[in-house]
């Protein structure tokens, strides 16, 4: 039997069987999102919070350009934004990266209006109705918080927390001749709240890597990602600094830093600060010490709902002892309840007569910006994209030549929508063009979600192409989500057609099958589990991986 009939025959087999088993979780929205930022680790940033009925504990769907899907859960949500954790540590996912998080239904029903009472107040012992009170609170007046004249309690006066995380991860891949690319980690994520009795708090993120690479990361390795003490940055502290290794705070693309960081917020809600000291190399070792960097940064906010933020920011980095690159940063996130959207980001470096390639003055080496309108279940976004290699003595990229150093660049711009009905069905559509220095395409999908189709089972089928100047791709996208109590069911099949121009008519057509089976399980001990299989057939190679993920929260 051939590797792509067996595939065939194993998702047939496993639709039916695991749905039978599963329970109803509830009517959930799918409630669309972007990636606005990425965050620490298997951590990113998302457009999406409170507001939109987002909690702690929801699960995310990440749709990346590329295919296939990454699940995450959010770990942290605030009015406008929320941290999502990834359970696949390896992915990567760019800011605009499309997602949709499960949201139940009954978040959105309208909540009845509760009379007003004044709030009770203690009686003395034996004195319950006899009119007598002990507490009249006479300085609550009504308009108040129940709790207005209380005071609050500071960090300093708390008693020591811990927090955190502990995981393991690891993929046995074979390819064709050899099991490369398979690798185990270990690690953990802690924080701890007051440890010294004076408020501030520290935070450690560290893991244990073997891999099998064939190449120079084969080994193992000890990886510190943060390990630092921060102090402050609370209503009661509008300062704040950290010191050791760290994500910087107030600008977090500006990378991880071996040094210090101080920020202070004024009484209007904007926000400024600095930050000084080395910047760790970002590969698998993380070695520090050869690149320095100043930063400086000011954020802009629009009255008390934050509903407009500007951020500016310049990064001045110098590489063993020579000046480096001039950096400018620029972030907008316009969030008004009602009406259009705006999340983007610029990198813009800046040139002078030391650097030997860009000839140019500056460049936008980076850039994203995303304007998104939503009506209830339906929306449509636009999204554009930059990248191209900024000249710099750090070595971020693997060996460049001139020539690729100052031609290279690629752009995009996609116009996508979705549409939900009343029955839970929705539409998803997607088009866009791009261009680099070499090629010009375009590329389009659409698909339809469908719920309940197998026992609570959502099935999506989704159908692709692309066209370049020298390739052209067209497909169908098949996935089954199943979300149950206990965790949930993840499918997929995908087949692809390709084809090559100006390539030898024995090679100028291939055909690949993709197929993922995932089942991820949560315990009320706090354990989250998930393992999976995937394969993957692409004309005569074929590769497979079993995958596993454990985590526990604490």
């Amino acid at each position: 039997m051939s590797a792509h009939r067996f595939t065939l025959g194993l998702l047939v087999a496993l639709v039916p069987w695991s749905g039978a088993a599963a329970q109803d979780a509830g009517t959930v929205r799918k409630v669309a999102l972007r990636v606005s930022s990425r965050g620490q680790a298997a951590m990113v940033v998302v457009d999406r919070g409170e507001r939109d009925q987002v909690r702690r504990g929801d699960m995310v769907t990440f749709f990346p350009r590329a295919g296939g899907s990454f699940r995450g859960v959010v770990v942290k949500a605030s009015e406008r934004s929320a941290v999502v954790g990834l359970q696949d540590e390896r992915a990567v996912l760019p800011p605009g990266t499309r997602g949709e998080v499960d949201v139940p239904e009954s978040r959105f029903a309208p909540r009845q209006p509760s009379p007003e009472t004044k709030p009770k107040t203690a009686t003395e012992p034996g004195t319950e109705g006899t009119g007598k009170w002990r507490n009249k609170d006479e300085s609550w007046k009504p308009g108040m918080p129940l709790l207005g004249a209380q005071r609050p309690l500071r960090p300093a006066e708390r008693g020591a927390t811990l927090s955190g995380r502990v995981f393991l991860i690891g993929d046995l891949t074979r390819t064709h001749d050899s099991f490369a690319n398979s690798f185990l980690r270990a690690g953990t994520s802690l924080r701890v709240e007051n440890p010294f009795g004076h408020g501030g708090g520290i935070k450690f993120d560290g893991e244990f890597d073997h891999r099998t690479e064939q190449n120079e990361n084969e080994g193992n390795d000890l990886l510190v990602r943060s390990l630092s003490y921060f102090h402050g940055g609370t209503r009661f502290d509008a300062t704040r600094w950290e010191i050791g290794r760290f994500l910087q705070h107030g600008v977090p693309e500006l990378q991880v830093l071996d040094g210090a960081e101080w920020g202070m917020r004024r009484r209007n809600g904007d926000r400024f600060g600095a930050s000084a000291g080395f910047m760790p190399q970002p590969d698998d070792d993380f070695e520090s010490g050869k690149d320095f960097q100043l930063a400086v940064y000011y954020e802009w906010v629009s009255g008390t709902a934050e509903e407009l933020v500007v951020t500016g920011a310049f990064q001045k980095t110098f590489h063993s002892g020579r000046a480096d690159r001039d950096l400018l940063l620029g972030k907008i996130r316009y969030l008004p309840a009602d009406a259009w959207q705006l999340n983007g980001a610029v990198w813009l470096d800046i040139y002078d007569g030391k650097d030997k390639v860009k000839s140019r003055d500056f460049d936008v080496s980076q850039a994203w910006v995303t304007l998104t309108r939503q009506w209830g279940g339906s929306g449509v976004d636009v999204t554009f994209r930059r990248a191209v290699f900024p000249e710099m003595l750090r070595w971020e990229f693997q060996p460049l030549l001139a020539q690729d150093l100052a031609d290279s660049y690629f752009n995009r711009l996609s116009l996508g929508g979705w549409q939900s009905g009343k029955s839970g069905r929705r539409l998803h559509g997607e088009v866009g063009v791009w261009q680099s220095q070499a090629d010009t395409g375009g590329f389009g999908e659409a698909g339809i979600s469908i719920p309940d189709v197998v026992a609570g089972a959502r099935v999506d089928f989704t159908g692709f192409a692309t066209l370049g100047e020298f390739t052209s791709d067209a497909g169908v996208r098949i996935s089954c989500t199943q979300m149950r109590a206990d965790g949930g069911w993840d499918l997929l099949y995908e087949v692809a057609y390709r084809h090559y121009d100006n390539y030898p008519s024995t090679l100028d057509d291939l055909i690949q099958h993709r197929l993922r089976v995932a089942r991820s399980f949560r315990t009320d001990t706090g354990w989250d589990c998930s393992v999976r299989g995937e394969a993957h057939l692409f004309d005569e190679d074929f590769a497979w991986t079993l995958g596993v993920y454990l985590q526990r929260g604490f």
